[in-house]
């Protein structure tokens, strides 16, 4: 009896000593695993942050490069309505003495009309690289209809030869132009504030 309670005992140690051996294999492994688990969550981390931080840059970047083209455009649109409303003077003034002085706005107000709209085609022309193509089009297509009014203007009349008919003419086209243009800004403008919201959203 002394013998076999002393095998059982022997066994009784050796399955104890074993259980604690594989608890701590067991333990170890956990703790390995959980070792890597953190180190590949926090590499995760790590690039998420910096993929939030390029796209936050690359937001910045590519809204102040739009505000740039869009002042320009906005600025050249504003010119060319101010032009319409000098025009709208000249038409209902009666002042012989006021004409040059009507017409020294309308001439000026092209002159920068046709400045901000050099400056907004160079600066896209720079941009391009950085522009999708469908909306870099959209923007030379409205350049094209601005420039091609601005060059009409020569054909309405001279400071020698003011007439109502002339003047007449010179309105009805800013207002035709202008409401084209208006369509071609609405449409970039629905493609921008999409495209930036899918950007926010990303």
């Amino acid at each position: 009896m002394t013998s076999v309670s002393i095998i059982i005992g022997i066994i009784a140690i050796l399955l104890s000593s074993f259980s604690i051996y594989l608890t701590n294999q067991i333990n170890k492994k956990i703790t390995e695993k959980q070792v890597k688990q953190d180190k590949d969550i926090s590499k995760l981390s790590a690039k998420q942050e910096s993929f939030i931080f390029m796209t936050q840059k690359q937001y910045e970047k590519e809204y102040n490069l739009f505000w740039n083209l869009f002042e320009l455009l906005q600025k050249t649109i504003d010119k060319t309505k101010s032009v319409k409303g000098s025009l709208q003077l000249l038409q209902e003034n009666t002042e012989t003495s006021l004409e040059e002085t009507y017409i020294k706005l309308i001439q000026e107000g092209i002159v920068k009309s046709s400045d901000y709209l050099n400056e907004l085609d160079s600066k896209l022309n720079q941009y391009e690289p950085f522009i999708q193509e469908g909306l870099f089009r959209d923007f030379k297509q409205l350049i094209k209809e601005l420039r091609e009014f601005q060059q009409r203007r020569y054909n309405y009349f001279y400071y020698e030869d003011v007439t109502q008919d002339s003047i007449n003419s010179f309105i009805r086209d800013i207002e035709s132009t202008l409401d084209s243009i208006d369509e071609k800004r609405v449409k970039i403008v629905g493609f921008l504030r999409t495209y930036f919201e899918n950007i926010r959203t990303s």
